[in-house]
């Protein structure tokens, strides 16, 4: 089954390069904790614990991803949004 997100004040990706790993980590019930043009988090709906984390720097687009069952979080950089929403829809599947 699709849901179709809204596009609300408290859903609407504030970079619009990550609008499309997004829209996938809010159908699957992820909750967005920071917004900002720079940086991006999600909280699991199941474990407060477990958080990916995108943060954009002058060339580079920092990733981290947590680790299912660890208390540990896996950290990459890429060069391009492609590559990050790749990545990340990945390790979403795992959760």
């Amino acid at each position: 089954m699709i849901h179709e997100i809204q596009d609300t004040a408290e859903n609407k990706i504030a970079n619009p390069g990550f609008k499309e790993i997004g829209e996938k980590f809010l159908e699957k019930g992820w909750t967005i904790k920071v917004n900002q043009p720079n940086r991006l988090e999600f909280q699991s709906p199941i474990n407060d614990c477990d958080i990916f984390e995108f943060e954009v720097d002058q060339k580079t687009i920092h990733v981290s991803v947590p680790l299912k069952q660890s208390r540990y979080k896996y950290t990459t950089k890429f060069s391009d949004y492609y590559l990050v929403s790749e990545f990340a829809e990945m390790h979403l599947a795992e959760f």
